[in-house]
C-alpha cells in the first residue's frame, strides 16, 4: 500500500489507503515543511507510461551536441584556439534547448500539453537573456567558490531555481531579477533542497554502475522531482 497520496502527497497512514486531504491543487507541504519523500513518490507515479516521452528531449539535446562535437573533432582540432572557441559556441548554442527541456518538463508536471517543438521555444530574441542568465549564474557561483567550496555550493543552490523561474514567465528579460527571485525562493530552503538533491546520489551512482542504462529511468525521475519541488516552494513563497 502506498504511504502517500499520489495526487496531493498527504500521508495515507491509518487511512486504509484512502486520502482524506485530496484537493484540486496537489500539496506536498505543511506549515512550510516540504514532504520530500511524497514528492519523490508522486514523481515515480507520474513516470508510469511516460518514460519515453520524457527521455526524448534529453536524447535530442545529446545527439545534437554530439553531432557538432564530432564535426569539430573532424574538421577543427579542439587543441587549437579556433577549436576551443567553436566548442564554447556550440555549448552555449545548446543552452536555449536545455531551457526548452525545462519548459517541456514544467508543462508535463502541470498536466499541460507538451510536445517536442517546445525544445526550440527559446531560439528567438530571448536567447540573449538566456545567455546572460547562464553566464551570470556561472560567474557568481565561480566567484563564491573562490572563497571556499561551501560558499560555492550555497551559491549554486541559491541560483538553482533560475531556469524554472524563467520558463515559468514569472520574471522576463532581466537575468538579475531572475537570480534575485531564485534567491528569494531558496531563502530558508537551501539546506532542505541540498538534502533533497543528495537523496538522488544513489540513483546517479546506479546510472554509472549500469553503464548509463539506468539513466533511462533516473534522468526523467530526477527532472520531474525537481520541477515538483519548484512548484511546491512556489506555492509556499507565493
Amino acid at each position: 500500500m502506498a504511504k502517500f497520496c499520489e495526487k496531493c502527497g498527504a500521508s495515507l497512514k491509518d487511512t486504509n489507503g484512502i486520502c482524506q486531504n485530496c484537493s484540486e491543487s496537489p500539496k506536498y507541504s505543511i506549515d512550510g515543511m516540504i514532504n520530500k519523500k511524497a514528492i519523490k513518490e508522486s514523481a515515480k507515479a507520474r513516470l508510469n507510461g511516460n518514460i519515453f516521452k520524457l527521455l526524448v528531449p534529453y536524447l535530442i539535446c545529446v545527439l545534437i551536441y554530439l553531432f557538432f562535437t564530432v564535426l569539430i573533432e573532424i574538421f577543427i582540432s579542439e587543441e587549437n584556439l579556433l577549436g576551443m572557441i567553436v566548442n564554447v559556441l556550440v555549448e552555449f548554442s545548446i543552452v536555449p534547448m536545455i531551457m526548452g527541456v525545462t519548459y517541456y518538463y514544467l508543462k508535463f508536471v502541470r498536466g499541460e500539453e507538451f510536445k517536442l517543438v517546445d525544445l526550440v521555444e527559446y531560439y528567438d530574441k530571448r536567447i540573449f537573456t538566456i545567455f546572460a542568465l547562464t553566464f551570470l549564474t556561472y560567474l557568481f557561483t565561480f566567484l563564491w567558490s573562490i572563497l571556499f567550496l561551501i560558499p560555492g555550493i550555497v551559491a549554486m543552490i541559491s541560483y538553482s531555481m533560475c531556469s524554472y523561474i524563467y520558463v515559468d514567465g514569472k520574471v522576463k528579460d532581466d537575468p538579475l531579477a531572475v537570480i534575485r527571485e531564485s534567491k528569494r525562493l531558496m531563502n530558508g530552503y537551501k539546506s532542505d533542497y541540498f538534502e533533497f538533491i543528495c537523496s538522488f546520489l544513489g540513483w546517479i551512482l546506479l546510472g554509472f554502475i549500469s553503464m548509463g542504462f539506468a539513466f533511462i529511468y533516473v534522468l526523467p525521475y530526477i527532472s520531474v522531482s525537481n520541477v515538483m519541488y519548484y512548484e511546491e516552494i512556489r506555492k509556499i513563497k507565493g
